[in-house]
């Protein structure tokens, strides 16, 4: 259906989340997806399970599921 990566960004405590691209070539039209807290945290892995983000990626939309502060994963190197 399509790919997800890690993704960083800068920051002073670093920050750390989620892209699912489509296939096919960019740009992609872009979905944020941030999660509900406080603990929870989204890891890598199969995309399958939530249709939140399945569904877009395969209408060929690039879904970012930021890993907000205060998340159970974050900060990104812990």
């Amino acid at each position: 259906m399509g790919t997800a990566r890690q993704v960083t960004w800068s920051a002073l405590d670093g920050l750390q989340g989620l892209l699912d691209l489509p296939r096919g070539d960019a740009p992609y039209p872009l979905v944020v997806h941030p999660h509900g807290g406080p603990v929870g945290a989204y890891q890598d892995g199969w995309i399958g399970r939530d249709l939140h983000t399945t569904t877009p990626v395969a209408r060929g939309y690039a879904v970012f599921r930021p890993n907000l502060r205060g998340s159970a994963g974050y900060p990104a190197d812990t």
